[in-house]
């Protein structure tokens, strides 16, 4: 995935989507929490809709680029996909979430909410937003890449099963046990997406007009389940394997073959976006509250922004600067190391 003849560029597009939504959702969710804005009819659906389809979009990705790109069929690709995960998604989970922690336990009376031991924050409770890596990282320790469909058929059905243990059994007290119950259905359709040819399906036109189909079926069944009170897990599961493919259908179907340099520049910079924001958006809060400043448009605008420009910033320093990327990007600091050393 190094080059344009074989990056996808629609998987790029559906992260950026995914990534705005999570950062939207954890910003308003950290703004109800912290008592600025209110929770309202139309916050209870944004958030509850928004939860079904954002983090299972990176799921998805992840599953379709590890099963098309890689290889874990035999334990010394199994060995060297493991040691390479957990340095990519290890690295940046442990540094971030310490940080987050640290300013969670300094400034526990002006963020979300308290955090227990550091221990326990990295191991058995995720902090908000971190959770994802962990999870991932788990789920990368337990799935084979899927060559065949006929595997993906069979791995599904695991996923599937295990999906339906973690609706009727709920989060666990070690809560990224459930969430591999919860996410892996995600991971593994992305891998059988992979599987198909996936051009073929973007190129025909109606693809497009079935995908804006789906995202309205979603928006109205997320409106009619909200306020009938008919939440449960093979709801969301339904609403989220519409909303999924509604997005995918769209954003493939309209630039499949079809490059926007600011998408790509954004790309570039959904990692940093996802693990940064919560940080500068905290640290935002925090000096507003000090100064004063309680006015909910003072806190969404400025808030937003720095989300936003805040980890895009901080990641074009750590860049410049090699060794800070260490934290984002192990392994391309460790490859660029070994490189300059052999040069």
């Amino acid at each position: 995935m190094s080059n344009n003849k074989t990056r996808e560029i629609w998987v790029d597009y559906v992260k950026v989507f995914a990534c705005v939504f999570v950062v939207l959702g954890h910003f308003f969710q950290s703004m109800t929490i912290s008592g600025i804005l209110h929770a309202g009819a139309i916050y209870n659906w944004f958030n509850y809709s928004v939860q079904q389809f954002h983090v299972p979009l990176f799921f998805i990705c992840s599953g379709y680029l590890f099963s098309k790109y890689s290889s874990v069929r035999t334990l010394g690709e199994y060995k060297r996909n493991i040691h390479k995960k957990a340095l990519n998604l290890g690295v940046p989970y442990l540094f971030f979430s310490t940080v987050s922690w640290v300013m969670k336990t300094a400034f526990s009376s002006s963020v979300n909410s308290e955090v227990g031991p550091l221990w326990y924050s990295l191991f058995v409770s995720p902090i908000l937003g971190y959770w994802f890596l962990y999870c991932l990282l788990l789920i990368f320790m337990i799935s084979p890449t899927i060559k065949t469909k006929k595997e993906g058929a069979v791995l599904l059905f695991i996923a599937l099963i295990m999906r339906v243990v973690w609706i009727f059994t709920g989060d666990f007290t070690f809560i990224e046990a459930s969430a591999v119950l919860r996410y892996f259905i995600w991971f593994v359709i992305g891998g059988m997406v992979s599987r198909f040819d996936i051009t073929a399906i973007f190129k025909n036109k109606a693809i497009t007009a079935c995908g804006f189909i789906l995202a309205a079926l979603f928006i109205a069944g997320s409106i009619a389940v909200s306020k009938l009170g008919l939440k449960n897990g093979f709801v969301d599961l339904a609403l989220g394997l519409i909303m999924c493919f509604g997005v995918i259908f769209v954003i493939g179907g309209l630039f499949y073959n079809k490059e926007s340099r600011f998408f790509l520049s954004f790309s570039k910079y959904t990692l940093p976006i996802y693990v940064m924001h919560t940080i500068f958006a905290a640290a935002l809060r925090i000096a507003l509250v000090k100064l004063g400043v309680t006015m909910p448009a003072v806190h969404i605008v400025l808030g937003l922004a720095i989300c936003f420009a805040g980890p895009i910033i901080a990641a074009i320093i750590m860049e410049k600067t090699v060794y800070l990327e260490f934290f984002i990007y192990p392994v391309k600091v460790i490859n660029k190391i070994k490189a300059k050393k052999q040069g």
